[in-house]
């Protein structure tokens, strides 16, 4: 088989395996997440929101672009594995020990600056710095893994995972844990996590490091690393801002927002990271095949990101009470915008793979700083003003990074615009028209239908309506959405 097969043979397995693995960690979460949202307070949620913010700020330092340049790097050795991913985890463990004494010194800071919560913030804060720790065993198994691109390990090891926060979490908030309930299922996952990669990676953890390669993955994750840090910063900066005005409450409804309108949106863009990284890096150097999966990556996105972003809006002030429980109904209008939010960042993923394989690492970091630095001045002027406020904040913000990285992009890759916004506006146009009909059955139901199953209707509408719709204006996306899902269905294995 050719390069160009067993690399197309090799992307089609990956998406099975990397889909199943996260739909099923990512629907276990949501449905423990649901059981726990019915059993804790909303201000648990937001103590552990502040906690996650504080943790996350530090992330982005851990592996400098370490794992991304490991993963992309071009004709390895095969002597120079081994030494390799030796280099990747001395320096990740060496980062990680700092990151966790830092965060420990730094945690009574981090609490005050929640002054509402500090008693309740201090110990979580402390507790998950763990995380730093495990980290290094969890990523560096798995670079190894999605260099092969074994994805079906991966697949394994993330659904052991989410069971695993699942059962405890659930346990443990059984047990009125509170909190704890939260920090327990997050330490365990990732202790499962790391044992399950680093099975089916075979790997062991080695420091027989070379300077030679650090420098080499060190000069190309140096904007990767940019981008992480600057994406970190700004990634919890809506939230510090929610939890800092408005308290452990209001962070706590905003973080369940924004976690129900990332899930759809995590999924696609991590499935697109995943696969598309090592497979777009052995396309160096033949833009055409670069370009041609650059377009169909995003079609295949749009196609799919939108209905789920228009339909959330047309159900949410039913789907939140129902699902979440009355006392989270006050969140409604924040999904109404976040829902957008995780549309765009879905759609926006497939931009990462192609500037990485590109060698255009650079066009993150100031994509991303100039993303950050709007946000910062929305959030200046309207974070006061409400939850609501700050998600349109953070949603202008992508939107304008968003449109700037496909235009740059498009002339990288010499696309026409018009291939970028023709497959995006049809099924944009399917979107609304499914949305419109899901909205307009809900309008003629009569005042008697209950909120469960007026849900109920509205979903299956959407369901029918999002083919038909697609039938009307998008049927050649459709047909090439079926086919790709046919050709991965029937990949069973990929060419070693």
């Amino acid at each position: 088989m050719n390069d160009s097969g067993n690399v197309g043979l090799k992307v089609r397995t990956g998406i099975k395996w990397t889909a199943i693995g996260m739909l099923s960690s990512r629907l276990s979460r949501f449905g423990a997440n649901i059981v726990l949202a019915r059993l804790l307070a909303v201000e648990v949620f937001g103590v552990i929101a502040m906690a996650n913010a504080a943790i996350l700020l530090m992330t982005a330092l851990r592996e400098a672009g370490l794992g991304q340049a490991y993963v992309q790097r071009k004709a390895l050795e095969d002597e120079r594995e081994s030494e390799a991913i030796d280099t990747v985890f001395a320096i990740m463990l060496l980062l990680n020990l700092v990151l966790f004494g830092a965060m420990l010194a730094v945690a009574p800071t981090v609490a005050s600056f929640f002054s509402d919560s500090v008693d309740s913030v201090l110990p979580v804060v402390r507790a998950l710095a763990v995380l730093f720790l495990l980290d290094t065993f969890v990523a560096t198994p798995q670079y190894v893994l999605q260099r092969r691109m074994a994805f079906d390990s991966i697949a394994r090891a993330e659904v052991t995972a989410s069971l695993t926060n699942a059962i405890l979490a659930i346990g443990a908030a059984l047990a009125g844990a509170g909190v704890w309930a939260l920090v327990v299922g997050q330490l365990g996952e990732r202790i499962a996590m790391a044992v399950m990669l680093s099975r089916g990676a075979r790997w062991r953890p080695g420091l027989r490091g070379s300077m030679r390669i650090a420098r080499g993955l060190l000069h190309f994750g140096k904007y990767l690393w940019g981008y992480a840090l600057v994406r970190s910063v700004g990634g919890v900066m809506d939230r510090v801002v929610v939890g800092r005005v408005h308290g452990a409450g209001g962070l706590g409804g905003y973080s369940q927002a924004y976690n129900l309108c990332l899930l759809p949106s995590t999924v696609i863009s991590r499935l697109v990271n995943r696969v598309a990284l090592p497979a777009m890096s052995r396309m160096q150097g033949d833009l055409p095949r670069l370009r041609a999966a650059f377009v169909k990556g995003l079609e295949h996105v749009a196609f799919l990101a939108l209905p789920i972003g228009f339909g959330l809006f047309a159900v949410s002030d039913v789907f939140v009470p129902v699902v979440y429980g009355e006392k989270w109904r006050f969140i409604a209008p924040i999904v109404d915008v976040l829902a957008g939010f995780g549309t765009v960042l879905a759609v926006a993923s497939v931009c990462g793979p192609a500037l990485q394989a590109l060698g255009k690492p650079r066009v993150f970091f100031y994509t991303e700083l100039g993303r950050q630095a709007l946000l910062l001045v929305l959030l200046i002027l309207f974070a006061s003003r409400g939850e609501v406020a700050v998600a349109w904040a953070i949603l202008a913000a992508l939107v304008v990074a968003t449109l700037f990285a496909f235009i740059v992009l498009g002339r990288l890759l010499a696309l026409r615009m018009t291939t970028v916004i023709v497959p995006v506006s049809r099924s944009l146009v399917a979107s609304l028209g499914m949305a419109a009909l899901v909205l307009g059955v809900r309008h003629a139901l009569p005042a008697s239908v209950g909120e469960p199953l007026e849900l109920a209707i509205a979903v299956v509408v959407g369901i029918v309506g999002y083919p038909a719709t697609s039938a009307i204006c998008n049927r050649p996306m459709m047909q090439s959405f079926l086919r790709t899902v046919r050709e991965v269905g029937s990949s069973r294995s990929a060419v070693s």
